[in-house]
């Protein structure tokens, strides 16, 4: 029988749709599941994610690799996953070399239902320059989130089942943070960008109760 865990995969692809390379990144008894990517100054990758194995702990990574996607460093973090499964972690690169991770944070101590939301940021060596967190909440999903020109950040996702946006200055330090209320039921917000107008349009999910309208 094969093996059933998923290694996370790295592909670099030409401009005419050919695979120039592919890169594999194993971690002995975890399935690895890539869900971000960016490309970094003054080169190479950054792939983030989301593991499942070794005990629950830190369930988040971010993997920085060099031009030809050879692992140059990783980092587990994030504590301890919830109840959902919903934990991972995407990633934007900074022109400074540095780059930024979205995702939630467990302490050992929560009851399965509490996380927060979290925003770190990382130096070309993997060290962390800082990282900052939501208040704590319910029900917490990290959604993705954009660099502003200004390079301050919107993220989007859910506290406390809801739809959240949140605005951190270059810095991290937050600036506002909304839930938008659409139906009585859990939802989430999955992806957020900038508008022409200085606003923000942000997709995701709605679940209709029995009794929530129907538009």
């Amino acid at each position: 029988m094969g093996n059933t865990l998923t290694d996370a995969l790295l592909v670099k692809i030409s401009a005419t749709g050919d695979t120039l390379w592919t890169r594999h990144f194993h971690s002995t008894g975890d399935q690895l599941l890539g869900y971000g990517v960016a490309e970094c100054q003054p080169g190479g990758f950054a792939l983030s994610g989301a593991r499942h194995g070794n005990g629950g702990m830190n369930p988040c990574f971010v993997i920085r690799t060099d031009e030809s996607g050879n692992e140059l460093w990783r980092q587990f973090f994030g504590g301890r996953p919830g109840d959902f499964g919903n934990d991972q972690a995407v990633v934007r690169a900074l022109s400074d070399g540095a780059i930024v991770t979205y995702s939630n944070y467990r302490d050992n101590n929560w009851p399965l239902w509490v996380q927060q939301l979290m925003l770190t940021k990382w130096n070309a060596n993997g060290d962390i320059v800082w990282q900052k967190k939501s208040v704590l909440g319910g029900y917490d999903v990290s959604g993705d989130f954009e660099v502003l020109q200004d390079g301050s950040f919107i993220t989007c996702g859910a506290l406390w089942g809801y739809a959240n946006l949140t605005k951190f200055s270059s810095e991290g330090d937050s600036l506002w943070s909304r839930n938008y209320y659409v139906t009585t039921h859990p939802h989430y917000a999955y992806d957020v960008e900038s508008t022409s107008d200085g606003g923000f349009i942000a997709t995701g999910e709605a679940e209709q109760g029995a009794q929530d309208p129907h538009p």
